[in-house]
């Protein structure tokens, strides 16, 4: 049962002018104080990777008072951080800061998001019997998911810019199961993830998600595991 209201993007992820009119759906006080940590955590350290028109005003004035109230984190970030050249730009080798992050918060999040933007746009409730797969997309798993996804028949559409491009996403409903949507978003104009190991490393700037059925969505996790 709702018993508060949320905004479905967190309004610390902005800066106060950008605040106005930021979508906003009904939440249960469980929910709310799941998503809220989460947002704790991520406004705190996704903006060191920000690439919008307003990220260096954003880290310059919002994220010291976050680490300061944050000692564990702060520490944790000084202490693991590292740098590591870039070849991104044609030509040229720049000088990269890589931080640790949670990923598996990161996608969490877009799940809750995912739920509140079924609601949002178009009244859907995902309930019980419904859930969220959420992965961080290669450039194999980006192609992947536009061409078995976002290619998919449905009912309606949606595609919006939030803020100076903090958010952008586009997402489709189902056509005979108002619960099976299909998203993808971008965060800051394309934060980029990046999981290394000893034989290769993988970067990805895009989140897919996909809402239905427990079973369907269980089925869905199998193939972004299998693709990414």
């Amino acid at each position: 049962m709702s018993s508060t209201g949320d905004h479905v993007f967190a309004r610390e992820f902005f800066l106060p002018d950008e605040r106005d009119n930021l979508p906003k759906v009904p939440s249960c006080d469980r929910c709310n104080n799941e998503k809220s940590e989460l947002e704790h955590y991520l406004t705190a350290i996704l903006p060191f990777g920000g690439r919008h028109t307003s990220a260096s005003e954003n880290l310059s004035t919002m994220v010291p008072k976050r680490l300061k109230r944050n000692k564990k984190l702060h520490s944790n970030l000084a202490q693991n951080m590292s740098y590591a050249l870039s070849d991104e730009l044609e030509g040229t080798n720049t000088k990269c800061m890589i931080l640790p992050i949670e990923g598996e918060k990161f996608l969490e999040l877009f799940a809750l998001i995912t739920k509140g933007l079924v609601w949002h746009h178009w009244g859907t409730l995902l309930t019980k019997d419904f859930s969220v797969a959420t992965a961080a997309l290669t450039k194999y798993g980006e192609d992947f998911f536009s061409n078995n996804f976002m290619l998919l028949n449905s009912a309606k559409r949606v595609e919006n810019k939030i803020g100076s491009n903090v958010f952008s996403y586009s997402g489709l409903q189902g056509v005979d199961v108002p619960q099976i949507s299909v998203w993808q978003f971008t965060t800051y104009s394309g934060i980029k993830f990046t999981e290394s190991n000893e034989n290769h490393s993988e970067s990805s700037t895009i989140v897919g998600a996909v809402s239905g059925p427990n079973k369907l969505v269980a089925r869905y996790k199998e193939m972004f595991n299998a693709a990414t």
